[in-house]
């Protein structure tokens, strides 16, 4: 399955470049960690013992501080994903929030909010994804990280929080869904124009 997959991979590789950095060989040793690193072991440790050209200093730069685009990653994904899906069999949009329960709150996004798959507010972070979906294959298109309001540049504690975007206002959670579906809009009309 890796062998088939590194070339799909490999086709994303010009998203992982800027003028002064190319991150894409990290960021493609990070993608192979994740499908061939046992289960319970996927941290990039772990991932390093298994995968060739890994190497945790450079992975850990490429997938989190590293110049590169993720809104073109995943615009790039849902042009893909329409070209296999949208002219399937009844194509959908499928919107849904997946929650994570997290200690502290040093991560972007955790607070103290409803989490989903524990059926009451706790401590978490909080992703609404958009799927397209067609027939019984469905993939991942557009994933934004909801920010509570405490997370927002009005918030008094915001800048003690970990790094963020330096403008980020406070929107309510159903914004999220209608921003990835503006989203998917605009690359539906791409893939068609």
């Amino acid at each position: 399955m890796v062998a088939r997959f590194v070339p799909f991979l490999r086709s994303f590789s010009h998203l992982f470049r800027s003028r002064s950095d190319c991150c894409a060989a990290e960021v493609r040793a990070y993608a192979i960690g994740l499908l061939t690193a046992k289960q319970g072991a996927k941290n990039l440790e772990r991932m390093e013992e298994c995968v060739d050209g890994f190497t945790y200093d450079n992975v850990h730069h490429a997938i989190s501080a590293a110049p590169w685009d993720s809104r073109a990653v995943m615009d790039e994904v849902a042009l893909r994903a329409d070209g296999l899906l949208g002219g399937g069999s009844r194509p959908r949009l499928v919107l849904d929030d997946s929650g994570i329960q997290k200690k502290g709150h040093m991560s972007v996004g955790t607070a103290r909010q409803y989490i989903g798959r524990l059926g009451k507010i706790e401590n978490g972070q909080v992703a609404v994804c958009a799927s397209l979906a067609s027939g019984q294959h469905s993939t991942l298109i557009d994933m934004r990280l909801y920010l509570p309001e405490a997370w927002s540049n009005d918030a008094p504690a915001a800048s003690t929080h970990a790094s963020r975007s330096k403008s980020v206002t406070f929107a309510p959670k159903p914004s999220s869904p209608t921003s990835s579906c503006a989203t998917s809009a605009r690359w539906a009309h791409a893939s068609t124009s």
